[in-house]
Order: C-alpha cells, then sequence, then structure tokens
C-alpha cells in the first residue's frame, strides 16, 4: 500500500533570513512521501530567489505577482496541493523530524480525526529552546474555551485536504485567520493535538505590540459577531470584552519593560535533558546541505543517511 501523500504548505512574504531553513526543516523529516509547496505572497526581498534556487524534485514554488494577504495565500495554497494530508507551517519556524511522521500516523490510525497539531517547543532570538507547551489533546479539551482561544498552533497542524476545501479561511481578513477557522468550524470537526513538542516556534520574531494589537482587535469583533450570529449574547460580550482585557494586559506589559516575562507565560520552562534533545535536532536541521540538490539528476532526491545517534527524537522525551 502506497504512504499517502502529505503537502505540507507555507506561504512566506519577506522571510529571506527563515525560508532556508524551513526547507532544511522538511527535508530532515523522517517521513518521506512528501511534497513542499511555497508560495511567495509578494516579497520585496530575495526570498522567492532563494528558494527558486533550491533544486529539490519534491518542492514546488509558486509566486502570487502581489500581496493578497495571509487568508487568500492559504487558500490558494490548498488549490495548489496534490497531497491526501495538508500540513501547515509558517515561513519563520521548524520542523522537528518526527512532526509529519507522527501526524500521519494519528490520522491514519483514526479517520475520524479532521486535524491535528502538535506540542511547540519555543526558541529565543539565538535559535535556543527556552520552554515548551503541554498541549491538550482531545477536541473537548482544545475547543473548551472556544470564546478566548483555541488549543491549536495553526503552523503545527496537518490536516484532510478535503477538510480544508471544505472549510476555507476568511478572506476578509488580515490576521488571526486561523482562530477565525477554529471558530466557525469546531462544532463540526474534530480536532486533536500530538502532546509531544515537535514544532520549532520562534516566539520572538512574532511576539510585538503592533501585530498583537491588531490580532487582539480583529478576534473581538470576529468573536463578538460569531456569538450574536448563533444567539448566544452572552458568549458573544464575554469573548469580546476578554480580548480587549488581553490587550491592556499586553500593553500594559509592553510598556512597563515586562515583555520577556509576559513571553514567559506561553511555556514551561525546558529541563535541560530536555534543552539538550531539542538542541540536537535544531542541529541537525540547520547540518543539512541544501545545495546537493542542484547538483542531482531529475528523479528522487540523493538519501540522506542518519546514524541512530545522529537524530535524538523529541516525541521520547519524558515532559513530565
Amino acid at each position: 500500500m502506497k504512504s499517502p501523500l502529505v503537502s505540507i504548505t507555507s506561504a512566506f512574504f519577506n522571510a529571506e533570513s527563515t525560508l532556508e531553513e524551513v526547507v532544511k526543516s522538511v527535508v530532515a523529516q523522517t517521513y518521506t512521501h512528501w511534497e513542499l509547496v511555497l508560495l511567495d505572497d509578494g516579497s520585496t526581498d530575495n526570498s522567492f530567489k532563494l528558494v527558486q534556487s533550491i533544486c529539490h524534485p519534491q518542492i514546488k514554488v509558486y509566486r502570487n505577482g502581489k500581496n493578497l494577504g495571509r487568508a487568500r495565500s492559504l487558500n490558494k495554497l490548498t488549490a495548489l496541493c496534490q497531497g491526501k494530508y495538508i500540513a501547515r507551517m509558517d515561513a519563520d519556524d521548524l520542523c522537528a523530524p518526527l512532526r509529519i511522521e507522527k501526524q500521519v500516523e494519528l490520522l491514519e490510525s483514526k479517520p475520524w480525526i479532521d486535524l491535528a497539531g502538535t506540542g511547540i517547543c519555543y526558541l529565543d532570538g539565538c535559535d535556543h529552546p527556552v520552554g515548551y507547551t503541554q498541549v491538550p489533546q482531545d477536541h473537548e479539551q482544545i475547543c473548551r474555551h472556544p470564546s478566548r482561544t483555541f488549543g491549536l498552533c495553526h503552523g503545527s497542524v496537518l490536516g484532510r485536504k478535503v477538510w480544508f476545501e471544505r472549510n476555507r479561511y476568511d478572506e476578509s481578513l488580515k490576521i488571526a485567520v486561523d482562530f477565525n477557522l477554529w471558530l466557525r468550524t469546531y462544532q463540526k470537526s474534530v480536532f486533536s493535538n500530538i502532546p509531544a513538542p515537535l514544532y520549532f516556534y520562534r516566539l520572538d520574531n512574532s511576539f510585538h505590540i503592533k501585530k498583537l494589537t491588531s490580532a487582539r482587535m480583529t478576534s473581538a469583533r470576529f468573536l463578538f459577531h460569531y456569538f450574536r450570529s448563533v444567539k448566544n449574547n452572552g458568549a458573544a460580550l464575554k469573548g469580546c470584552a476578554a480580548q480587549y482585557l488581553k490587550l491592556i494586559i499586553t500593553i500594559t506589559a509592553f510598556l512597563s519593560g515586562q515583555r520577556a516575562a509576559l513571553m514567559k507565560r506561553r511555556y514551561l520552562p525546558c529541563s535541560r535533558k530536555q534543552r539538550d534533545a531539542f538542541q540536537n535536532e535544531i542541529r541537525t536541521i540547520k547540518g543539512i546541505k541544501l545545495d546537493q540538490f542542484a547538483k542531482s539528476p531529475p528523479g528522487r532526491p540523493p538519501v540522506v543517511v542518519r546514524r541512530p545517534d545522529d537524530l535524538i527524537s523529541i516525541y521520547r522525551v519524558h515532559l513530565s
């Protein structure tokens, strides 16, 4: 039986400094039946030239020509994918080598699950692991507080293509498009998480006041309108108020010099054993040489042989 094809997707805008490592973390996957579908959303730097120069037979590169925004780009990526499954990935993060393998195993064994995320390992500005999340595993826990948040990290999710085709991102939104998608679909879908931290998230890159302010205000608006539309006025007011309260707390923390302390509230600190394991995986990813593919003949890419001790599996790291 042929393995299911996974389409790993990333829409990028001016991500020249991180894109190469995104590609490396996909090439490093222990699951090999994948395609990487990259979409340039109107970059003005050398991002598009960089990914075009990587001659890998499993990588496809497309271009919008102008900046269309995240939601439109993600919907376009869904249409471009050939896989049974679609994995999302942000253009400034990394995947642990076991990520896709474990997510495919989960969805193949439990066909009622629509999409699954993973636990997160947070990296500082120097790509050092600083902490991890303990994510909820079952749908009820993930969706426990829909008027506040969902326990899914968008960049870490892998879902069935048919689900993404039925449930499109709202193209009227510029930000918080994932939160909006979970909100509109959670009552007719089944979400799950693999608890292991199989996604490396560069929190420092996205934790700035302009983005957080825009996300909170946008979320407040669509939460209010969504719960009003389903005749739950209490949840509408609660959701809207919660977002503005979080915004006030965030602005206060930034203005009082507590940005770092606020970030630390997102995660649990790593033990030395966990930190060493995470760091080893990051080192493995960054050590991959992409220039070898430019010299390869058409067809299958060269096989990268790894000794067992070259790859410390985060999936087996005890997180208690």
